[in-house]
């Protein structure tokens, strides 16, 4: 199940350092309802995506994912995994004596 609303943003890879060093973004888009996102009319060349931190998520995967893309094709294997902060909730114990 995917989270609706997570920005995405999508980089050049330069380098092979983990984390890789970024430059400006090239690309960023929101997840749909579905929590899918996507990228369209890529050339050949490996990018970087990457997940800022958004409001109320956490992330449970490293922050970012090395994809290399050949001459036409598509992948759709580059998930990140996000998780909801619990809220915590305190209900007062009120006691009634008879």
């Amino acid at each position: 199940m995917g989270v609706a609303g997570v920005t995405v943003r999508l980089y050049h890879a330069e380098g092979s350092a983990a984390p890789p060093v970024l430059s400006e973004p090239l690309r960023q888009t929101v997840s749909g309802i579905d929590g899918q996102y996507v990228f369209s009319g890529l050339a050949s060349g490996s990018y970087v995506l990457t997940v800022p931190q958004q409001a109320g998520l956490y992330l449970t995967t490293p922050p970012f994912v090395e994809v290399n893309l050949s001459e036409g094709a598509v992948t759709g294997s580059a998930d990140f995994g996000l998780a909801w902060y619990h809220a915590r909730i305190y209900m007062p114990l009120i006691l009634l004596r008879k």
